[in-house]
């Protein structure tokens, strides 16, 4: 019953990571689609930027990155952070990470790197990646303006 208890917290938690994992990815392609669309118009139009404009965009650019980094992003990423711990936790007391638990072989069922899950410096880039590919993303629009910038 014990086990029983702990597959289905086990599959809450699972069903919990696959949620966030698809709001940001959602959020994110919805950001860089914005980003992209407006980079793409202003490098094909004949707006021009005076040095005030240009700035003026590059901080309204820096705001909105700020913002979403911090207030959304880093909520999302606490639970996510959290989710897998838990998991780990779980997965770690149905012996999903002792040798021969479940079988003859001399591996665990789960790879043992598994068990830092959640925690700083584990082998997961998912939020890292996804932060690098946001920032690129406001990287090219602040080219795009700057190109269409009267110096």
């Amino acid at each position: 019953m014990q086990n029983d208890i702990l597959l289905k917290a086990l599959d809450e938690r699972y069903k919990s990571i696959h949620i966030i994992r698809e709001r940001i990815q959602t959020v994110v392609l919805w950001i860089l689609g914005l980003l992209i669309t407006g980079s793409a118009w202003v490098y094909q139009s004949d707006v021009y930027f005076d040095l005030l404009g240009m700035l003026s965009l590059f901080l309204v650019i820096i705001c909105i990155w700020i913002s979403i980094w911090k207030f959304y992003f880093y909520d999302l990423e606490k639970g996510f952070n959290s989710q897998r711990k838990i998991a780990a936790k779980i997965e770690e007391a149905l012996g999903f990470y002792k040798k021969k638990h479940f079988s003859e072989s001399e591996e665990s069922m789960y790879p043992i790197e598994w068990k830092n899950s959640g925690k700083k410096n584990c082998e997961g880039k998912f939020m890292r990646n996804t932060y690098y590919l946001i920032a690129l993303g406001f990287i090219l629009s602040m080219l795009a303006i700057f190109s269409h910038t009267c110096i």
